[in-house]
């Protein structure tokens, strides 16, 4: 069955708008637009920043499935093409990305007119779910190289208005998570020392510990918690550790000497305390419960203790980090319509995410472009 486009007559058409209303020039009226696709996308459009970025990966390299086509298959998509279009207008359904294809010009003009249906864009998400964060990775050095990145301070998580580093887990909790994040971090950027800021979630001795056996100067705070802190008692921040003397000065001035070691989980623990000063001391109703305190301390306790105080010369450095976090997380949350993830286990929206974050970052550079005299045509710097 043949289909006719339907007109309304000029006066339906009048009677349908009401007098003083403006009128098109009707689907069948000489246009003067251009015949070219080309022309509808300037010159300053971020897809074209997106084509060269994207023809420019080692495909193959990077381990895209189907990069190189077979001699005996039929022809099939290239991985260069699926890989252009999607998150950057806020689209991540496949089945929608389907209908973009034959609707959004920007689309049409990286795809030129070819048009993939979503089980074909949906098999790409899912066969090449690794290498979307290895191109997230090479986005990063680009702009490393471009001078995008200041790299004197790591905000976990995130770093000057660009994503630096970003691994979906599912992880209840964060600890342990900073030293792996930082240091790979580091890899990327190609710096071999860095100041790195967290919130509370991120303290634990061994992650310290470890950032600062890699050259990371950790801004922590530590967190209030403990039995103690529970009970409205005196915290363990009450007490000061005695360095040379290897004792704990408690809120009354006694002090509380090593009497007991053990272990928690892998490391070393010591027990201070002092019996015969908690027995005469007028502050023990505030101190514990029981009949004297005790102070525990683990082995590798010194790397909180070296920073405390650097904490405290720099209170500024938490504020310093909400600023640098809430832009990405923000946009990425909001303007980005990234509520729930669409695709199910680990790995696979470990890759959504890392398509999530390389969009983010495309946009954040093309904006710090447009300050630091960036081409977005080219990805070259304009004197």
């Amino acid at each position: 069955m043949k289909t006719l486009p339907c007109r309304f007559p000029p006066s339906l058409a009048d009677d349908r708008l009401g007098p003083g209303a403006h009128d098109g020039d009707g689907a069948f009226a000489a246009s003067a637009f251009a015949e070219a696709v080309d022309d509808y996308v300037g010159p300053e459009n971020p897809v074209r920043f997106i084509e060269v970025f994207v023809d420019e990966l080692d495909l193959p390299g990077l381990g895209f499935a189907r990069a190189t086509a077979k001699a005996t298959d039929r022809p099939g998509y290239h991985p260069a093409d699926l890989l252009k279009h999607g998150y950057l207008n806020r689209v991540r359904s496949s089945r929608r990305l389907e209908a973009e294809t034959r609707r959004n010009i920007e689309v049409i003009w990286l795809l030129r007119h070819l048009k993939p249906d979503f089980k074909t864009i949906a098999d790409f998400r899912r066969e090449n779910r690794v290498a979307f964060r290895l191109v997230f990775r090479r986005f990063v050095i680009l702009c490393r190289e471009l001078g995008l990145f200041g790299r004197e301070l790591l905000a976990v998580d995130a770093k000057p208005g660009l994503i630096a580093e970003q691994k979906v887990s599912n992880q209840v909790l964060d600890m342990g998570l900073l030293a792996p994040t930082v240091t790979a971090a580091m890899e990327t950027l190609g710096v071999v020392a860095i100041e790195a800021v967290a919130d509370r979630g991120y303290y634990k001795i061994e992650d310290i510990a470890a950032c600062e056996a890699a050259g990371i100067t950790v801004y922590v705070p530590k967190p209030v918690r403990g039995v103690a802190a529970r009970d409205g008692l005196f915290p363990k921040g009450a007490f000061r550790y005695d360095l040379e003397q290897d004792v704990y000065v408690c809120p009354g001035g006694a002090m509380l000497a090593p009497l007991y070691e053990g272990r928690l989980w892998d490391n070393r623990k010591f027990d201070y305390c002092n019996r015969q000063a908690c027995q005469d001391c007028a502050l023990k109703p505030r101190c514990t419960a029981n009949t004297y305190r005790r102070m525990s301390r683990l082995d590798n306790e010194a790397v909180m203790d070296r920073m405390a105080p650097r904490l405290a010369a720099r209170p500024e450095m938490m504020d310093r980090r909400r600023e640098m976090v809430e832009h990405p997380f923000g946009s990425i949350k909001q303007w980005m319509n990234q509520g729930a993830f669409l695709m199910h286990r680990l790995e696979n929206v470990r890759g959504e995410f890392s398509l999530t974050a390389l969009a983010y970052n495309i946009r954040r550079a093309i904006t710090l472009g447009r300050r630091t005299g960036i081409d977005r045509r080219s990805g070259s710097v304009m004197a």
